[in-house]
């Protein structure tokens, strides 16, 4: 009798997992937001900080998602401490640089602001499913973690969280006004 009643609890605890850690620099790491990026179904929220290249199966996904109805929107750190992919080699990156790539972005439909804020690097998924990525400079790249949270709940929290910067942030125009004032005024 007790091996039923305990069979059904790990049953149950299987299909209640809520978090999700997820360690190390590796290919289960992308393959796991690129699951989630094609499991939405509506809206997708992130919050980014440029740091190395983006795939272009993230792309692809992405223009994909946001050609059949689906609205992606985007907040984007003003940094320069990011590398692109130049003559084959990486270099590092500017801000006119990203703004490039950002202008590249919007015309596929996704919605983009920048912030001069430090970020968080949280993507939402139809205000259910949060995807964390736990920066740490003390900590070697391939001992990062990322998180999934599937609660509605903290999801919803996380979307205020991401209002409150797109207010704050600034269109791609309005950044490249504010940059180019700067360098008249140096």
């Amino acid at each position: 009798e007790i091996e039923p009643i305990y069979k059904t609890e790990t049953e149950q605890e299987k299909t209640n997992v809520n978090i999700e850690l997820i360690r190390g620099f590796n290919k289960h790491r992308h393959e796991k937001f690129i699951e989630l990026l094609k499991d939405a179904e509506s809206e997708v929220l992130f919050m980014i900080r440029v740091e190395g290249f983006i795939s272009d199966e993230i792309d692809e996904r992405a223009s994909s998602f946001i050609r059949n109805g689906g609205v992606i929107k985007s907040l984007y750190e003003a940094s320069e401490n990011f590398k692109i992919i130049k003559n084959d080699s990486r270099v590092e990156g500017s801000i006119q640089e990203l703004l490039k790539l950002c202008e590249t972005f919007e015309s596929t439909g996704e919605q983009i602001r920048i912030s001069t804020k430090e970020l968080p690097n949280i993507t939402i998924f139809d205000r259910k499913t949060v995807f964390i990525n736990i920066t740490d400079k003390n900590i070697p790249r391939h001992n990062k973690s990322d998180i999934i949270i599937r609660n509605e709940d903290f999801a919803l929290k996380m979307v205020d969280l991401f209002n409150f910067y797109w207010g704050e942030s600034f269109s791609i125009k309005e950044l490249e006004k504010i940059y180019k004032n700067k360098s008249e005024v140096q």
